[in-house]
Parts: structure tokens; sequence; C-alpha cells
């Protein structure tokens, strides 16, 4: 079953601004991307978001 993390609690998991988030869904590739639920619920998967922050912790 997957997890899933709301902007501030990915936010919180990651150390980065929720701004920093947003910007960076737009411009590198290699990040995590949102997932839309429903018309008003965003999410982003929690696999996703440990894998990026393990690939940064790997080749900061």
């Amino acid at each position: 079953m997957s997890r899933f993390y709301r902007l501030n609690e990915a936010s919180q998991r990651t150390t980065l601004s929720e701004s920093t988030i947003k910007r960076r869904e737009k411009d590198d590739p290699d990040f995590f991307k949102r997932h839309t639920i429903s018309r008003r619920r965003i999410v982003y998967d929690a696999d996703e978001v440990d894998g990026w922050m393990a690939r940064r912790l790997l080749n900061p």
C-alpha cells in the first residue's frame, strides 16, 4: 500500500520550503512529482520523496 505526503509533510521530510518544492517540480526532471487525487487534494508519493532524498545523499 502506498503512503502519501501532503505538501507540508513533504516539506518537513525534505527540509525544503514549499515554494522550493513547487519550483523544483517544474525545473528538475529528477525531482519527485505531485499527484492529484481529487480537485482539491495534491499529494506526493512517499516512496518517490524518499527515493529522491536517498539519491541526493549518495550524489550531493
